[in-house]
C-alpha cells in the first residue's frame, strides 16, 4: 500500500510523540503493600536490577556505598537485640536511635541510584517520613507507622521517565533496612524507533506537499 496524503504520516508522528511522552511526568508512587508494588512494577514492566540482602556483607560497621548513616551505623546479624525487636532474620543495615537523625540511600559518588522502582524491608522504632527524590528534584514522601514487632514493607516507583536519586530518611529513632531490590525499564522495543521514523517521515512528506501546493 502506497501512502500519498503525508498528513496520514504526519498524524502518525503526532501519536508516536504522544506515545513516547506519556511516560513523562515527573513524579512517582510510594507503596507500602507489595503486592500493589509488585502489580505496579510487572505493569510498567521494569526489570530487576539489582538485590542487597547484607547476608554476604559481614557484621560491622558499613562499607556499602549506597547506604549513607554515620554514627554507629553498620550491618548486624539477626541475633541483635535492636534488629530482632522488628522480627529481622539474618543480616541487615541498622542505624541505632541518637547516632544520627538522618540517613540515605544513594549512588557510589551520590551519583544517584538510577532506578525506575526501589523496594526495601523498614524497621523503624517511631513513625517516620520516607522521601524518595528524583532526578527532576521532586520529593514524593510517605509517613511510615512504627511497628516494633515487625518490618514494615516500602517501595517507589517512578511514573514516568525520571530515576530515583536518594532514598531519605529524616526523623530521630533508630531504623533498619533489609532486602533491597532495584528495577530499571526495560530497552525500547524496536517497533517505537519504527513508529518514530514513520512519523518522521510523514511530517517530512506532509511539508513537501504544502511547498508543492504552494508553489502552484
Amino acid at each position: 500500500m502506497v501512502i500519498r496524503n503525508g498528513s496520514v504520516l504526519a498524524s502518525l508522528f503526532v501519536v508516536s510523540m504522544v506515545i513516547l511522552s506519556a511516560g513523562s511526568a515527573e513524579a512517582g508512587v510510594v507503596y507500602t503493600d507489595e503486592t500493589a508494588f509488585n502489580n505496579a512494577v510487572a505493569g510498567l514492566g521494569l526489570a530487576p536490577s539489582w538485590t542487597e540482602d547484607f547476608e554476604s556483607t559481614p557484621a560491622g560497621p558499613v562499607s556499602d556505598p549506597l547506604l549513607i548513616g554515620g554514627g554507629l551505623a553498620q550491618v548486624v546479624d539477626g541475633g541483635n537485640a535492636f534488629v530482632g525487636s522488628f522480627g529481622a532474620t539474618g543480616n541487615s543495615w541498622m542505624q541505632p536511635d541518637g547516632s544520627q537523625s538522618f540517613a540515605s540511600m544513594t549512588g557510589p559518588g551520590g551519583t544517584g541510584l538510577g532506578l525506575q522502582a526501589i523496594s526495601f524491608d523498614f524497621g523503624n522504632e517511631v513513625s517516620q517520613t520516607v522521601s524518595f527524590v528524583n532526578t527532576a528534584g521532586i520529593d514524593t514522601s510517605a509517613v511510615i507507622a512504627s511497628a516494633p514487632a515487625t518490618t514494615n514493607f516500602v517501595g517507589w516507583v517512578s511514573t514516568g521517565s525520571e530515576t530515583v536519586l536518594t532514598t531519605q530518611f529524616g526523623q530521630s529513632g533508630g531504623i533498619t533496612l533489609d532486602n533491597i531490590d532495584g528495577f530499571v525499564a526495560h530497552a525500547p522495543e524496536p517497533g517505537t524507533f519504527i513508529l518514530f521514523g514513520f512519523g518522521a517521515a510523514g511530517l517530512f512528506f506532509a511539508h513537501r506537499r504544502r511547498r508543492a501546493h504552494k508553489a502552484k
